[in-house]
């Protein structure tokens, strides 16, 4: 089941005009809930246990999510560094322009399509594994105010399979409607986490 914690509702900025050719508050909120739909997985396949996403009045998000997935933790680990291969476990048309290492982690340059706007965003980051069950990424530079995700993973089931416990930190540049920032969180992440739950499925069975 998939848990969210629900801020103050705030109207795009089309509910505000009240012109007679106007969209009606009926229509308005018919709009975003359709905009708000990402895919919906039967509760057999759905990895995700807990999905909250938190947004401040300063556009900062604090999501926390609980995802539990079919393969060993080690498993898991190699899927999420496997950086190369990144592009396949988030949604069409992010792409890697450099991977290196230095001496505090794997520095991963990107370019990534920004939600319902033309463009794209470049994001530089740091990611830093100093145990195979903690994962941590930090932005260096790049098209984002601030950006920190921590990935804790956790045995589960006797090792067979593998709680994937997700922190992240996003506040993007320029102001943003919440309902936007939060569409983009929710469409991105569910998706991702499908992607990442078909991606260690296949690697367990090499």
């Amino acid at each position: 089941m998939i848990r969210k914690v629900d801020e103050a509702h705030e109207q795009p900025p089309w509910s505000r005009f009240h012109t007679a050719g106007a969209l009606t508050p009926l229509v308005c909120c018919l709009i975003v809930a359709l905009l708000c739909v990402y895919p919906v997985f039967s509760s057999e396949a759905d990895p995700v246990r807990v999905f909250e996403v938190r947004i401040d009045d300063q556009g900062l998000a604090q999501v926390h999510a609980v995802v539990e997935l079919p393969a060993r933790s080690d498993t898991v680990f190699a899927v999420l560094t496997d950086y190369a291969r990144w592009p396949s476990l988030f949604s069409e048309g992010l792409t890697i322009a450099s991977i290196r290492d230095d001496q505090d982690g794997v520095i991963t340059d990107m370019y990534l399509p920004r939600i319902l706007m033309p463009g794209t965003l470049h994001l530089v980051i740091r990611t830093r594994a100093p145990t195979r069950d903690r994962i941590e990424a930090e932005l260096i530079t790049g098209d984002l105010n601030r950006f920190w995700r921590l990935w804790h993973l956790t045995p589960l089931d006797g090792g067979r399979q593998t709680r994937a416990n997700l922190q992240m930190t996003v506040q993007p540049k320029g102001w943003a409607p919440k309902w936007l920032v939060r569409y983009g969180i929710e469409r991105e992440l569910t998706d991702h986490f499908e992607r990442l739950r078909t991606a260690v499925q296949a690697r367990e069975r090499q």
